[in-house]
């Protein structure tokens, strides 16, 4: 008796139900709701800070608007990283335009102070905090506890100021955008308990998630596919700000605000190679001529590799399922006719696998085509 091959599409499908299986119920949630913010955030309405808030982006100020945020800029120096020559020019440019005699506070925390505001600020934090396989993963999560607790401004190392910040106070809240798509954490204005930094705060454990490689899991646990997540799901977004695309950060740029010297001293292997797409796809996306070629070619793909699927299965049915025995019988009498070349009766049998019995009657297990041909 023979056993039937499996069906390739069965096939696929048990792979991949079972690789759902081996992820928990938390990563399947948390992967749903990460992939969802590529479609939606494009889509929802954002509110970009222009000239329609009154806001001067020449002069980087509200007029007359009251600031509402803290003279205090946070920047975290956590683990065995050293300043580096860049990062402390970076930040004498910004004690510069932002001096203590202008009621300006710079603090850069380090480990001992880190732990000891997380564990007496949100002792309840602290066991994920300090379970975090990587540094920038406590880096990122910091980052949104003090600005949530004291408010102020959150800078990376590596961004060097080139203007005041002073006009940005009247903003509860504020981030660049990011590339592709979503809100940067490199920079973040809030004001004190900002609802959306609570936000941020009661989703810290159930994204705390392992996904495999390091640049994988501290972006979609606390990085930047976080934030832009919790930007995307939060119900009040018509608090946030945006700022406009020429303050974008990415790599080592110039913006109105800053230089970004893109250091991303976190990045290993994984992150280049990720990276590395992410610059292929966006210029494809800047191409239309190579977008088209790209959309073509996949189109080509699909359609070529559904013909060779369907192919198969027509040959498979014909093995397992029949035996395909043609016939073909010239009659002498058609061989005669008109002179224009014999014509005969190409008879097909198909009979089922491992039946036996005469071709003959309702019940037999055989059946017969015939079609008449025109034979050369």
């Amino acid at each position: 008796m023979r056993i039937p091959a499996a069906d390739p599409r069965k096939t696929v499908l048990a792979v991949v139900l079972a690789g759902l299986l081996l992820l928990s119920a938390r990563h399947v949630l948390a992967l749903s709701q990460l992939l969802y913010t590529y479609v939606a955030f494009p889509l929802k309405h954002t509110h970009v800070l222009s000239v329609d808030d009154a806001f001067d982006l020449r002069n980087l100020s509200r007029h007359a608007a009251p600031p509402v945020v803290p003279r205090i800029i946070h920047q975290v120096q956590l683990g065995n990283i050293t300043m580096r020559p860049s990062w402390a020019a970076a930040r004498a440019a910004c004690l510069a335009l932002h001096p203590p005699s202008s009621g300006w506070d710079i603090r850069t925390w380090d480990d001992d102070a880190a732990d000891a505001f997380v564990a007496s600020t949100y002792p309840e934090l602290y066991k994920t905090y300090r379970g975090y396989p990587y540094e920038i993963q406590r880096t990122n999560i910091l980052r949104y506890l003090l600005l949530h607790h004291y408010g102020g401004i959150y800078m990376d190392l590596d961004l060097k100021c080139m203007e005041k910040l002073d006009g940005l106070l009247s903003v509860e809240f504020l981030t660049p955008p990011a590339n592709p798509t979503g809100v940067n954490n490199a920079f973040i204005v809030a004001k004190p308990g900002h609802g959306f930094l609570e936000f941020v705060v009661q989703h810290v454990v159930k994204f705390d998630l392992h996904w495999g490689m390091p640049y994988v899991t501290n972006m979609f646990s606390t990085g930047c596919q976080f934030w832009s997540t919790m930007h995307t799901l939060y119900p009040h977004r018509e608090e946030l700000s945006v700022l406009p695309q020429e303050y974008k950060l990415n790599g080592h740029v110039l913006t109105p605000l800053f230089e970004h010297l893109g250091a991303s001293s976190w990045h290993q292997s994984d992150a280049r190679a990720i990276l590395a797409i992410g610059r292929l796809i966006e210029s494809i996306k800047s191409s239309p001529l190579l977008l088209c070629l790209v959309l073509f070619s996949t189109a080509a793909s699909v359609f070529l590799l559904a013909a060779h699927c369907r192919r198969r299965r027509l040959r498979k049915a014909g093995r397992e399922g029949y035996s395909v025995l043609p016939m073909i019988r010239i009659s002498s009498e058609d061989g005669e006719r008109g002179g224009r070349g014999r014509r005969g009766t190409v008879v097909v049998v198909f009979e089922d696998e491992g039946s036996v019995g005469s071709s003959s009657g309702p019940s037999s297990p055989r059946s017969r085509w015939s079609e008449e041909k025109g034979m050369p």
